[in-house]
């Protein structure tokens, strides 16, 4: 009552008629790999399903709105770890798909296990699949040694260490066809050469950064590999 507020000079008696309408609650689900911005900018990485956010009069009634994240974060472990000749990724209860650095990523069929090991030297990544989410590993160098000791013993390579150019000698009767590839201790191919029915390969080393390489001979289903190293 408001005495004498009317306008005849009269109490006013004036009647509320109040609805209280509360704020809206809803949960955002979500489901990403690694990481997920989300509407309140923070950058998650982990798994989240406390953190809200408030919209100003985001309701439809026109109250605000309160939204709860509900985040599950798949995080693929692409890492790898190297063992001699093999390597082996760290993710466990995968789906896994091995690659050819060397080659452009190409895709080496067959080779979908956790562990792979190479036949030949070079660079390596391993494609990793959990669930929904992908991730590849960088490259690990893996230079093989002495696969078959055949014959190993009739190649000459001199002079090592050399300065200039480097000669290697092969028995004909054994070696009618050598492909010749040599890397650097990093694993770069720095040398590629096919050769048919030829006992003797002059290789130019001038140009080569001073160190160790490897080079690896592969004939007759053979695959050799020595140490050279460039003075």
């Amino acid at each position: 009552t408001i005495v004498g507020g009317a306008a005849n000079g009269c109490d006013s008696v004036v009647t509320l008629n109040l609805t209280i309408n509360n704020s809206a609650t809803g949960t955002d689900v979500q489901t990403a790999c690694n990481s997920y911005t989300w509407i309140d900018n923070n950058t998650y990485t982990t798994s989240n399903n406390t953190a809200t956010y408030t919209i100003v009069g985001g309701a439809t009634n026109g109250c605000d709105s309160v939204v709860t994240l509900d985040l599950t974060i798949t995080t693929v472990d692409n890492s790898t770890t190297l063992n001699v000749n093999t390597i082996s990724a760290n993710q466990n209860s995968a789906s896994y798909q091995w690659l050819d650095c060397d080659n452009g990523n190409a895709i080496i069929s067959g080779a979908t296990a956790q562990n792979f090991t190479p036949t030949v030297t070079g660079n390596y990544a391993v494609e990793v699949t959990l669930g929904s989410c992908v991730d590849t590993s960088t490259c690990t160098n893996v230079i093989i040694t002495n696969i078959d000791e055949v014959g190993m013993e009739n190649i000459n390579i001199y002079p090592n260490p050399t300065k200039d150019d480097i000669n290697v000698e092969l028995p004909l009767n054994e070696f009618t066809s050598v492909e010749v590839k040599i890397y650097s201790v990093t694993g770069k191919l720095v040398y590629k050469n096919a050769q048919h029915n030829v006992n003797k390969l002059v290789i130019n080393t001038a140009n080569w950064d001073k160190g160790l390489y490897f080079i690896q001979l592969i004939s007759n289903n053979q695959t050799i590999t020595k140490k050279i190293i460039k003075q």
